[in-house]
């Protein structure tokens, strides 16, 4: 079967996409994205005191509901073991 210009430049596409991905994903292989910074238990207890029910609701629609519950099951037992 012979390919046509546009298939061939589609193939062509996709292999220096792949390429490019593999080569990101080697050279920032174990680095944090965006160079984020871990959040701090105090920022993620405000956080957490100042949810409310519409905050809730989006964070689920956004993340999905186990991660929520999760970050909220986290943030009780910081509470938990402060005695808070």
């Amino acid at each position: 079967m012979k390919l046509t210009i546009q298939e061939m430049a589609q193939d062509e596409l996709a292999r220096r996409r792949d390429l490019v991905r593999a080569t990101l994903a080697e050279q920032f292989k174990g680095r944090k994205p965006y160079r984020q910074d871990p959040v701090s238990n105090e920022e993620r207890l405000v956080w957490y005191n100042d949810l409310n029910q519409d905050d809730v609701m989006y964070l689920v629609e956004k993340h999905g509901r186990d991660a929520v519950n999760q970050e909220i099951m986290g943030c009780e037992q910081i509470k938990k073991r402060r005695g808070l």
